[in-house]
Order: structure tokens, then sequence, then C-alpha cells
């Protein structure tokens, strides 16, 4: 009689520890931590007014990288005055699991490009998963 109340009790051991194995690796697949490292690439420090700025965006990491990143420019010393604000709403992310990537945005042949009419310093602000990067440039 105690031989078979010790196997039900393993059994009944090993199901639930099958259960919360399997609930767990759900688990992680839903909350992985991803991250990217982010680089603005084309800003130079100093522009004349009305001289092309362009720029792109390159995000290397790990993580499903559905959306785009986040980019705001605005006046340094008055962050309210924002001059170019691309946001772009979520997507449907692909099926698979998470990736390593490696991502230059808009693309590797296209930039982001505006020019600037008033002199100040400017601040561009990027974020794309857990990672923001700021960059300062001025407009003489």
């Amino acid at each position: 009689m105690k031989i078979r109340l010790v196997l039900i009790v393993l059994i009944a051991g090993m199901g639930v520890g099958i259960g919360a194995y399997a609930m767990l690796q759900h688990l992680q697949l839903q909350f992985l931590i991803h991250y990217a490292n982010l680089e603005i690439l084309g800003i130079n420090d100093t522009y004349n007014t009305n001289q092309m700025i362009k720029f792109q965006i390159k995000a290397t990491g790990y993580g499903i990288p559905c959306g785009m990143p986040a980019i705001t420019i605005f006046k340094s010393d008055q962050p309210s005055v924002i001059i170019f604000e691309k946001k772009f709403p979520s997507f449907m992310c692909p099926l698979e699991g998470p990736v390593l990537f490696s991502v230059v945005y808009p693309a590797k042949n296209d930039t982001y490009s505006l020019t600037i009419r008033y002199t100040s310093k400017y601040t561009i602000d990027a974020s794309f998963l857990n990672h923001e990067i700021k960059k300062e440039f001025e407009v003489k």
C-alpha cells in the first residue's frame, strides 16, 4: 500500500513539474528580454540654415524587429518645439521567435531628409525596443 502511495505521489509530482516547465517555456517566449543598439547615421555636428539634413537609424540587436524606431527632432533648449517626428504604429510581427537582427531605417538606399530654417541647437532622439539614443547638432 505504501509503495502505491509513493508511486502516485511521484507520478503526480512529475506531472506538475512537466506542466510547470511547459508553462515557463511559453512565458519565456512571450516575455523574453529583447535589446537593440541604435546608431544615428549621417548627422553632422553643424549645418547651415536651409542645408539638406539626411540621416538614417541603424538598429542591431536581438528580438522581433517588428515596427520601426520612433524619431523626434526638437530644439535642444525647448523640447516642446518639435521640427521632425516619425512615429510608426505597430504592425504585425512575424510568428517566429526572436532573432539577431541588423536593420537600417528607412532603408539602406534611402534617408530621412529635412531642412531647418532657424539657427539653434537641435536634438535628434530615436528609440526602438528598449533602447534610446540622442545626438545634438547645430544649425548656424
